[in-house]
This record gives structure tokens, sequence and C-alpha cells, in this order.
């Protein structure tokens, strides 16, 4: 890896509907060992699973959105509505 990247872990038990909330993609379904290469809001990304959560990796230039759209993603009342 090299500095033109961010990287965040997200975990936690809600780490999966922290992904969902930004990315149009079922993290909970992903693989073990896949990758998978989306949008989070308004930006390129990736993500993996890791122990408890994810990774999320994305351009460095963007890892001040990134890290503010993960936190409000996070923030305890911001959860998904009821499907």
């Amino acid at each position: 890896m090299s500095d033109a990247r961010a990287v965040f872990d997200v975990t936690g038990p809600h780490a999966a509907d922290v992904i969902a909330k930004l990315a149009p993609v079922d993290a909970a379904a992903l693989p073990a060992n896949a990758l998978r290469r989306t949008r989070m809001a308004q930006t390129a990304a990736a993500f993996w699973r890791i122990d408890g959560g994810f990774r999320v990796i994305g351009f460095r230039s963007t890892a001040d959105y990134l890290s503010l759209i993960l936190t409000n993603a996070a923030t305890p009342g911001s959860q998904l509505a009821p499907r």
C-alpha cells in the first residue's frame, strides 16, 4: 500500500449497518475473502472483512470526507429506517 490511500476500520456489532448506510451493497453478505469496490456517499472506496467488522480504503485526498461520513453513519441515532 502507498501513501495515496487512507484506511479506516469499521468494527462492532453494527459495522455492516454503517457500510450499508453509505454504499449500495449488502456488506453482511460479503464473503470472507472478498473485496468490494464501490462508492461511499460521493467518493470511490473499497472494503473487505476483518475480525469484528470491515476495513475501508479510499483515496487520501478524500480521507477527511470518508472519516466524516463513517463517523456520522456510526453515530447512535443514525439507524437505518425499518424495511
